[in-house]
């Protein structure tokens, strides 16, 4: 949603893995296996290759601005993401966010060993709202706790359909910029343009 375009599709294009990642996506629809299979296409690569490639995708022009002001009406923000760690703390660090959850690729002198830690705050608890083993939406209920803020005073930005029960479950969902016909449908709004200052009008 931040980014232009998804980190593991420029790599796949960096890398050349392209085709086996679609092949992955087509054949294997268990998103806890799917995650482990992914990582694994980037096993060997540096640290610095896979900043690279974050670095070479463009961002939403106005989310830098757009988080200082939420900030500065009071609100706490972050990334949930399905992502990694070093890509979406890179993210965190450029537009000013308080946090960012994702995914743990591991890291061995300096390279991806092709193994990813997938921490509990995205699986389902006893507490969890929705039926899903593995979701952006226990992550969203574990920043609630954390940050003790009911989950009606949550604004979350989705784009894709794994955004669909995160988006469904805030208090405010925004699909953003989404071909997803149902996350559409499931959204609070729709933002249509690439641009997040129609977002600050729900404060």
């Amino acid at each position: 949603t931040i980014l232009k375009g998804r980190f593991i599709d420029q790599c796949a294009k960096a890398f050349g893995f392209t085709a086996k990642l679609g092949d992955l996506r087509d054949k294997e629809k268990d998103p806890i296996i799917l995650t482990k299979r992914i990582a694994l296409l980037l096993q060997g690569r540096t640290i610095d290759d896979l900043l690279h490639v974050a670095g070479q995708i463009d961002m939403i022009e106005d989310i830098a601005e757009v988080v200082r002001e939420f900030k500065k009406r009071g609100y706490i923000t972050g990334i949930i993401s399905h992502s990694y760690m070093l890509i979406t703390n890179y993210l965190r660090q450029k537009i000013g966010a308080d946090f960012s959850y994702a995914n743990q690729l591991e890291i061995i002198d300096g390279r991806a060993t092709g193994e990813v830690n997938m921490p509990s705050y995205f699986f389902g608890s006893p507490e969890s709202i929705c039926g899903h083993a593995y979701c952006k939406t226990n992550a969203l209920q574990y920043a609630c706790d954390k940050y003790n803020v009911p989950l009606k005073n949550c604004i979350v930005v989705g784009d894709s359909y794994d955004d669909r029960c995160i988006v469904g479950h805030a208090g405010k969902g925004i699909a953003f910029c989404s071909n997803d016909e149902l996350l559409n449908t499931i959204a609070f709004r729709n933002i249509k343009e690439p641009s997040f200052q129609g977002v600050l009008s729900l404060t």
